[in-house]
C-alpha cells in the first residue's frame, strides 16, 4: 500500500467504526485540523517523506515513489506513538541534515498541548546495519502461505543497509546532546529519523496538530527543505483513564552478559575490549562491579520504558545472597517501584514512562542456592511490598529447552524437587518447554516422565512458569496443541504452592535456523520463516505481531532470551558474525538471524569507533533498536485486546484478531491488516466514552483461551 493510500486510510478512520460520532466527540471530523495534503505544493519536497512505524527504508533504496507529506497517527493516553521522517540525497551528498519537531496542539474542542520537549518527544537518527551474505533464513518461494515475513531472502537479496540502531538527538536520561544531528548524508543515500511521542496521561481526546521540519546546512545557515504536518488523534481510554504504565502482559527480557554493555561503551569494540573500565560509569567509584551494576540498572530502566521487565541483569557486586539487602535495595527499589535512579550521588535519571514497575526478577544469578538465601529474598520482597508471599515477582530460570530424558532428569526434576523444598510456597521455577514434552506424552518421549519418577505429572509439577516456543505450540504440519491442556495445568493443584503461569517464546527456530550461515532446510525451510520475529531484516508487522498471538493463545507473558548477546565478552560474542572485534554495530548476526538476541546497542565515548556519540557525550548510553520499539508497540496492542475483552467485547476482539491472523505462522505481513485491526480496537474503546447508537451491545467475555487454525 502506498503512503498516499495509507494517508487516505488513516483520515477515513478518524471517524470511529460504528455509526457517526456525536457532536460532543472530540474526534468528530468538525474538529479535524485543516491541512494541505497536496504533496506537489512548494512547501513540500519530493525527496522528503513521512511514514508511520510500518516501514524499514534501507539506506540504499532511493526515494519512495508513493511518498506522503502529511500523516495522521492514533493512540491513547499514556501510550507511545511513533512515526518516521525520510530524506533522500539526490545530488552529490548533503551536509548538515537536521530534523526538528514542534509542539502538538489541540485548539478545539479543548485547548491543550503535547510539548515537544525531551523526553516526551524523542527524535532519533536511524543508524544502519549491513545485512550481508546469509540473511535471516528466507527463501523467496511462491508457496509461502501469506507471503514472507522478511525483507530479505536467501540466495539473491535484497541485501543491504537496514535501519535498526536509534541514536537520540538528545539523550533522555542524562540529557546529553549526541552527534545524531546534524548529519552528513552520502550521495544518493537515504537517511531516516524515528520520532517517539508519549501521549500524556492527562491529554484530553482529540486532534493534536504538529509539524516536522527538515533542514540542511546546519548548524550554520540552516536551509528549510520541508515542513510537514503530523496529526496525533488521541482516543479516550475507558472511564476517562489512561493505558497503565505497568502493562497487563508480563514481558521478561533475560538481560545481558556480565560487563558486556559497559565494555563496549568504553571501548567500542565488543568482545576484544578492555573490561577494566566499567568502574568509570557514574556511581562506579572505580569498581568494575559497581559500575556494571549501575549500567544494568539503567538497562532495566530503558527496558521498562519500552514496557519490558529486565529481571535478569547482573548486579553481582551488591547481590546480597544471605547478607544485607541495603545496597541492593538502594539500587533496585526504583526499578521495582517506578521511581528515579540515583547513581551514588553522581546523578539522578528519571524514567520516561512514569510509574512503570518491574514485574519479574530472576534469582538465577545466585552462585549458591539454599533455603536461607531464598527465604531472605522472599522476606525482602514481601517487606518492600513487591508481590505477596505466595506470588512474588521472583523466579528461578531452572533450565532452557530440555529435550531428552537426561535433560529432564538432571535439569528439571532433580533440581526442581530440591529448590521447591526451600520454601512453602515456593519460588517459581521457569522452564522453556511445552506441556506434552514435559509430561512425557509426546511422540519423541512418550515414556519419559514415567521413567523418571513414576507418573505422568511429576516432571510438570516442577515447572511453575512454562514458557512454550511458538514453533512447538503451533508447529507447521502438525495440529496446534489444544490450549485446554495448558488451562488444565494452570488450574491444577500445585504441590509447592507457587503460582503457575504460561508464557510465549520466540526461539531462533522461528527464523528457520539456529546456525550462522546455514539456512533452513530446502525445500521446506521457508516454512519456518513465517512466524513472528525480532530480526533486523524482518518486516515491521512481523516484528510487532508476537503479542497479538500471545493474547490469542491465552498466554499472559513473553520471555525473550537476551537483549545484547553480541556485546558479550568471550565465546558467545565470538559467534556474532565474522568481525575480528565482534562489534554489534557491525555484525549483530547470531544463531542464523540478524539481530537475534540483540535488542539494544551501546553509545560509546571513544572517538573513531562505530558507536561514538560525539564530544558532548561523556556518559555512555544504552540505545534502543527499531525492533524494540515495534515489540513495545505490540505490548501496547495487547492492552487494547485485553481491555476490550475485560469490558465484555471479547467477540469483537476475536473478529479483529481473525481479520488478519489465521494462525501462528500465517498472518498478513504488509501491516495493513494489523493497522486496520488496531484502528478498529482503538475506535471501539473511544466510543465507550463517546457513545452513539451505532455501538453494539456488550458481549460476555469468552476468556483468553482462544485459538484459530
Amino acid at each position: 500500500m502506498s503512503s498516499h493510500r495509507l494517508l487516505i486510510f488513516f483520515l477515513l478512520l478518524a471517524v470511529p467504526a460504528f455509526g457517526q460520532t456525536s457532536p460532543s466527540d472530540p474526534l468528530n471530523t468538525v474538529y479535524s485540523p485543516s491541512i494541505d495534503t497536496n504533496c506537489s505544493h512548494s512547501q513540500y519536497a519530493s525527496n522528503v517523506w513521512l511514514t508511520n512505524w510500518n516501514a524499514k527504508v534501507r539506506q540504499d533504496t532511493g526515494t519512495n515513489p508513493g511518498s506522503a507529506c502529511t500523516l495522521t497517527i492514533y493512540g491513547t493516553q499514556n501510550e507511545f506513538v511513533d512515526f518516521q521522517v525520510h530524506f533522500h540525497d539526490s545530488g552529490s551528498g548533503t551536509s548538515g541534515l537536521n530534523v526538528t519537531v514542534g509542539n502538538f496542539v489541540q485548539t478545539s474542542p479543548n485547548s491543550r498541548m503535547i510539548a515537544s520537549s525531551v523526553p516526551g518527544v524523542l527524535i532519533y537518527r536511524e543508524a544502519y546495519i549491513n545485512v550481508t551474505g546469509y540473511p535471516t533464513n528466507n527463501q523467496l518461494d511462491s508457496a509461502v502461505p501469506g507471503g514472507t515475513n522478511y525483507n530479505t531472502f536467501y540466495n539473491g537479496g535484497p541485501l543491504g543497509y537496514y535501519p535498526d540502531i536509534l541514536i537520540p538527538k538528545v539523550d533522555p536520561y542524562w540529557n546529553q546532546t549526541t552527534n545524531a544531528f546534524p548529519f552528513t548524508v552520502a550521495a544518493g543515500k537515504n537517511q531516516s529519523a524515528w520520532v517517539d511521542v508519549l501521549i500524556p496521561p492527562s491529554a484530553p481526546a482529540g486532534y493534536y496538530l504538529g509539524t516536522v521540519t527538515v533542514q540542511t546546512g546546519c548548524p550554520g545557515s540552516c536551509v528549510t527543505v520541508a515542513t510537514m504536518p503530523v496529526t496525533i488523534a488521541v482516543w479516550q481510554w475507558p472511564s476517562a483513564g489512561y493505558m497503565p504504565s505497568t502493562t497487563t502482559l508480563k514481558m521478561e527480557a533475560s538481560g545481558s552478559g556480565y560487563l558486556a554493555l559497559c565494555t563496549n561503551m568504553y571501548n567500542g569494540n565488543g568482545a576484544s575490549g578492555n573490561t577494566t573500565l566499567c568502574g568509570n560509569y557514574p556511581g562506579g567509584g572505580g569498581s568494575n562491579d559497581v559500575g556494571n551494576s549501575y549500567v544494568q540498572a539503567d538497562l532495566m530502566l530503558l527496558m521498562k520504558d519500552h514496557r519490558y521487565s529486565d529481571g535478569a541483569s547482573n548486579t553481582l557486586d551488591i547481590y546480597p545472597q544471605a547478607g544485607s539487602f541495603t545496597g541492593w535495595n538502594a539500587l533496585i527499589s526504583p526499578i521495582m517501584n517506578g521511581g528515579s535512579l540515583t547513581h551514588n550521588g553522581a546523578a539522578t535519571i528519571n524514567p520516561i514512562l512514569s510509574g512503570a514497575a518491574n514485574t519479574t526478577m530472576s534469582l538465577s544469578w545466585l552462585t549458591a542456592t539454599s533455603a536461607l538465601i531464598w527465604s531472605n529474598w522472599r522476606s525482602n520482597f514481601t517487606t518492600n511490598g513487591w508481590g505477596t508471599a505466595g506470588n512474588p515477582p521472583l523466579y528461578d530460570y531452572l533450565t532452557d529447552e530440555p529435550h531428552t530424558q537426561t535433560d529432564f532428569t538432571n535439569n528439571v526434576y532433580t533440581p526442581g524437587l530440591a529448590r521447591h523444598a526451600y520454601l512453602t510456597p515456593a519460588v517459581a521455577e521457569l522452564v522453556t518447554t511445552d506441556i506434552y514434552l514435559s509430561q512425557g506424552t509426546s511422540s519423541a518421549a512418550n515414556t519419559m516422565s514415567t521413567a523418571i519418577c513414576g507418573n505422568i505429572h511429576c516432571v510438570t509439577d516442577q515447572i511453575d512458569w512454562m514458557v512454550t516456543p511458538i514453533t512447538t505450540f503451533d508447529n507447521i504440519g502438525s495440529p496446534i496443541q489444544p490450549t485446554s491442556a495448558y488451562t488444565t495445568w494452570l488450574g491444577g493443584s500445585n504441590p509447592h504452592g507457587a503460582t503457575r503461569r504460561w508464557w510465549s517464546y520466540g526461539a531462533c527456530l522461528s527464523a528457520g535456523t539456529c546456525t550462522n550461515t546455514t539456512p533452513g532446510p530446502a525445500p521446506t525451510g521457508w516454512a519456518y520463516t513465517t512466524y513472528p520475529n525480532y530480526n533486523i531484516d524482518g518486516k515491521p508487522a512481523a516484528n510487532r505481531a508476537m503479542e497479538w498471538l500471545t493474547y490469542l493463545h491465552g498466554q499472559t507473558g513473553e520471555l525473550y532470551y537476551a537483549v545484547d548477546i553480541c556485546d558479550g565478552t568471550g565465546y558467545v560474542a565470538s559467534q556474532c558474525g565474522t568481525s575480528a572485534t565482534y562489534d554489534p554495530w557491525i555484525t549483530p548476526y547470531y544463531a542464523g538471524g540478524w539481530g537475534d538476541g540483540t535488542l539494544v546497542y551501546t553509545g560509546g565515548i571513544v572517538s573513531g569507533k562505530p558507536n561514538y556519540m560525539g564530544g558532548s557525550v561523556t556518559t555512555p548510553l544504552i540505545l534502543p533498536s527499531i525492533r524494540l520499539k515495534l515489540a513495545r508497540d505490540g505490548v501496547q496492542d495487547y492492552e487494547y485486546l485485553y481491555k476490550l475483552n475485560a469490558l465484555g467485547y471479547g467477540t469483537y476482539v476475536n473478529t479483529q484478531l481473525t481479520s488478519w491472523i489465521t494462525n501462528s505462522y500465517k498472518f498478513e505481513t504488509t501491516g495493513t491488516g494489523l493497522q486496520s485491526a488496531r484502528l478498529a480496537l482503538g475506535s471501539r474503546i473511544h466510543t465507550l466514552t463517546y457513545a452513539n447508537s451505532g455501538n453494539p451491545s456488550p458481549q460476555p467475555p469468552p476468556g483468553l483461551s482462544i485459538s484459530v487454525k
